[in-house]
Parts: structure tokens; sequence; C-alpha cells
């Protein structure tokens, strides 16, 4: 039965369960906070909700001018995933004049790179003369201006074609022409062309199984937003491939229905731990009084250690009042500290929500002296930038996707592996994060 307003401008009950714990107007300064933890962890929250609000972007840009690219440099990696406004473009590009770090260049050049293709021609000169681009950055510059006066229909065709090609050479997941692959999905985001029904319908039927397609319409259903596809995606996250369940959470992120809070919620108790490591994310992701309730509901019956501390996670980052005792608590009793640091979290939660903690002194302190033991290994492990080209060219090539020549350790990094950088977060979560891995 439909809820029936009494006060227009009182909101349903259904209605509250899809607010957010905190608003955007409430955090949007605090990406400007002098303790470049928080700023990290605000513009985390933003990230993961695939929040459209085109103030971002230029607040990015204010924290690189007051606190420097290096201090805000997580911040700045995260930017491509922000609105760039045309104000803000050229800004980005009068930067390139002030930098010549080639860790911060890569990020102000993907900026560039995803901006709307128009201003490809309209500043054509001033990109020329100003912009310092990677190889791969100019490369997706130039594809999307080639497809500039594509037809859906083309980009559609052009889509399966490089799909064909990728089955036929059994092409791997890091050798994916993923430029190529943005630029058409960004053409097909804003067309009819698959329809809605027909990208439901091949999900569904798992007409693409296996093969990068699949992972490509679920991009495609999170850019368009359909909201039709929510059971069929939360479906996907029980398949046992990593890289799928993540394009999956993206998408679910960015429909931000929470029906599929309550899906996961629907077997998430019976389900499988690697299944729960990546359905966790669909509350996390999606900012609602809704997944407030998940992760409280689900701390009050389990009893695994991991799901646990990722539970007292997604209450951080929902920055829940109601979650502040439940996560001290769960650090007092133990937590599975090889995942995450709750005390960074809680300190971090408790800073933005204006909440003394008679814990924070003792937090912070540990939190500079575990950071200062980080900055003394890396320098152990650095190589000087500034006195190789070599160097230069590998750091490059890393960026596009091929194997640096040298490598620090004989032993590979897992992606689920604690990070080599000291940090005590997953690898795949911290240096081999997406946007941070250069």
């Amino acid at each position: 039965m439909q809820t029936v307003r009494l006060f227009p401008d009182t909101p349903t009950p259904e209605e509250q369960t899809q607010q957010p714990l905190i608003s955007n107007e409430v955090l949007k300064p605090f990406m400007l906070h002098p303790d470049r933890h928080v700023r990290e962890f605000v513009s985390e929250y933003f990230v993961e909700a695939c929040c459209t609000d085109p103030e971002l972007m230029g607040l990015v840009l204010d924290g690189c001018e007051r606190y420097g690219d290096e201090d805000n440099l997580l911040v700045l990696a995260r930017g491509h995933s922000f609105c760039l406004s045309e104000q803000n473009f050229l800004r980005v590009l009068n930067r390139f004049q002030e930098i010549d770090e080639i860790g911060h260049l890569i990020h102000y050049s993907g900026i560039v790179s995803d901006a709307p293709c128009e201003w490809f021609v309209k500043y054509e000169n001033d990109i020329r003369r100003k912009a310092k681009l990677s190889e791969q950055h100019a490369r997706k510059i130039n594809k999307r201006r080639e497809m500039l006066d594509y037809t859906p229909g083309q980009a559609w065709e052009a889509l399966q074609e490089y799909n064909s090609e990728c089955e036929k050479s059994d092409t791997k997941l890091t050798d994916v022409d993923r430029p190529l692959v943005d630029c058409l999905i960004d053409l097909l985001a804003v067309a009819d062309e698959p329809s809605d029904n027909e990208i439901c319908t091949w999900l569904s039927e798992d007409t693409f199984r296996y093969q990068f397609l699949e992972c490509w319409l679920i991009d495609l259903a999170g850019v368009r937003g359909i909201e039709g596809a929510v059971p069929i995606l939360v479906d996907k996250l029980k398949e046992d491939a990593d890289y799928l369940r993540e394009r999956v959470n993206e998408a679910l992120a960015r429909i931000g229905s929470v029906e599929a809070v309550n899906l996961v919620e629907d077997t998430f108790a019976e389900d499988e731990w690697h299944v729960r490591l990546f359905s966790i994310n669909v509350p996390m992701r999606i900012k609602s009084r809704r997944s407030e309730s998940f992760f409280l509901e689900q701390l009050g019956r389990e009893q695994d250690s991991g799901i646990r501390t990722l539970l007292c996670e997604g209450l951080c980052k929902l920055f829940s009042k109601r979650g502040l005792d439940v996560v001290r608590n769960e650090i007092k009793s133990g937590y599975d500290t090889g995942m995450l640091s709750l005390e960074d979290m809680l300190l971090d939660t408790t800073t933005v929500l204006d909440i003394d903690l008679p814990e924070a002194e003792e937090w912070k302190a540990a939190r500079e002296e575990r950071e200062r033991l980080q900055k003394l290994r890396r320098e152990e492990l650095s190589v000087p930038l500034n006195k190789s080209e070599k160097v230069l060219r590998d750091l490059q090539k890393n960026d596009q996707g091929e194997k640096p020549r040298g490598r620090i350790s004989g032993k590979k990094v897992g992606r689920n592996d604690p990070c080599p950088c000291g940090s005590g977060r997953k690898y795949k979560k911290c240096c081999n994060a997406p946007g941070f891995r250069n």
C-alpha cells in the first residue's frame, strides 16, 4: 500500500531509509580540512557513493593549491571520479605549468582525458601548449576525438567487435584497451542502444558469460542507472570472479537503490565468506540509513572476526553516530587488525562529527609513529627519480599497464595480501588501489 503524505515536505518512511546520515553540504568543507587523513576519508566517501556534485573537483584543486599535490595526492588521484566543470578543466591545464613530478602529472593527465570530448576541440591549442600528458592519456584523448561523431549504433557495434577480438586472441584483463572501452561506454551511456531491457535480459540469461562484454554491460547498467538490473547484479556477486564483482559493486553504487541492500541482507548470513567479502561493499557504498541498519543488525549476529571488522568499517564510512560505541567496543574486544585500522577510521569519523573520544590522543600518537616508520621504509626502498630517465620511462610504462623493469622483491604481492608499504591495509585497497598505483 502506498504511503499517504499528510504534509508534503515530510519524507515518507521509504524515503527516510534512502537518505544519507550526513549531507554533502556538511561534508564538503572537510575536503579542505588541515588533517590529510580527514580529507582522504571524506573524498573516499564521495568516490564510493559515485557522487556527482559539481563542486567536488574544485575542492580537490583548492586542496592541492593549499596543501600541495604531495600532501593531497590520494585526493588528487580520486579526482577523475568527480564531475569536471569547464572552469575547473582550465584550472587543471594551468596546474601543469607548476608540476614536474611524474606521479602528480599522471593524475592531472587522467582528469584531462576524462573531460567532455567537445573541450578537446575547443581547447586543442591550450592542451598542446600546457598539458604534459602521459602516453596512455594522450591516446585516450585521441580515441575519444575520433569517436566524437559515432552514432549509438556504431558505438555498440564497435564494442561488440572489440569483445570478439579479445575472445579470439585470448586477451588478458591487464591487456584490455580500457581507454577504448571507456570511450564507447561513455557514448552508450546517454543512448538507447542497446536498450535497458536488452541489457537486463543479456545479464540475467548469461548471454555473454565469461566474456569481457558481460563486465562492460554491467558498467553500462551502472552509468545508465538501470534500477531493473539491481536483482540481477546482486545475484552476480555470488560468482567467483573478483573483477566482475568489483564492476557489480561500482554499478550498484551508481544506481544507488536501497533495494540492493535489502537483497544482500536476504542471503548474507548463509552466503560463503568470499561472497560476503564483496557483497558487504553494497551497503558500504550506498550511503543510506538502511545501510546503517544493515551493519548494526549483522553485527548483532556475526561471529567471523574479519566480517565483523568490515561491518564496523561500514558504520564509520557512513558517519554513523549510533555505531560509534559499537566500533569502540569492537576495538576493545579485538578485531582483525590485518585488514584495516578501526582506530584510524574512528579518528576521522569523530573529527567530522565533532565528537571527542577519550582514546583519541593515544590513537593519533600511534598513527603518527606508524606513518613515521612507513616513511622510513619507503625511503629505504625508493629510487631517486631525478637521477634516471630510465626510471621515468618505466613509471610511464607502468601507468600503461606494463610491468616495470625493476622489482623491489622477488615475491609477488597478491591483491588480498597486506600492502608492502606497511599501512596494515590490503594491497588492493592501498598502493594498488585504482588511481593510486603510480
